[in-house]
């Protein structure tokens, strides 16, 4: 073999060990014990402290809480829905109406959610550096967006 047929060869190596690292690396990411990341939870505070969220009369949820039954798999999964699925299930038709009005966009954050009795208040982090709040109205049928607030953030 030529020189650079074993330099070729040793970069192939390299890039499959590389990509082999990175790929057992993500698994032992994704199997941590917690369900969101550092990044969620600075959203979270972010979300709280622009808007004034009062934490103690809500409950604040993550994007992995509303979307993953820890028992079952997703929370679209079970056959018996309890009172918590539900309403997870309604923060996740509010979501998904603030896609048709596109309030929540491609390359926007994960979400955090904000649980009340009859409402939900969903907080993006937003690409261009604004933070949006969204109160969704989730004791009918269908989610009704009650009001929409944007906040520039500091970086």
């Amino acid at each position: 073999m030529t020189v650079s047929k074993k330099l070729s060869l040793t970069g192939v190596f390299m890039v499959i060990a590389f990509a082999i690292v990175l790929l057992f690396g993500s698994l032992n990411y994704l199997s941590a014990d917690s369900d969101y990341t550092e990044l969620e939870a600075s959203h979270m505070d972010l979300a709280v402290k622009s808007f004034g969220i009062e934490t103690d009369k809500v409950k604040a949820l993550y994007a992995g809480d509303v979307f993953k039954d820890n028992n079952k798999g997703t929370v679209f999964s079970t056959d018996k829905v309890t009172e918590d699925q539900s309403k997870r299930v309604r923060c996740a038709a509010a979501l998904s109406e603030l896609r048709k009005a596109k309030l929540f966009n491609i390359g926007d954050y994960r979400p955090v959610f904000f649980l009340g009795e009859d409402k939900v208040s969903i907080a993006i982090k937003h690409g261009d550096g604004t933070i949006s709040l969204t109160d969704v109205d989730i004791s009918k049928d269908r989610p009704v967006i009650i009001d929409h607030k944007v906040k520039e953030v500091a970086e």
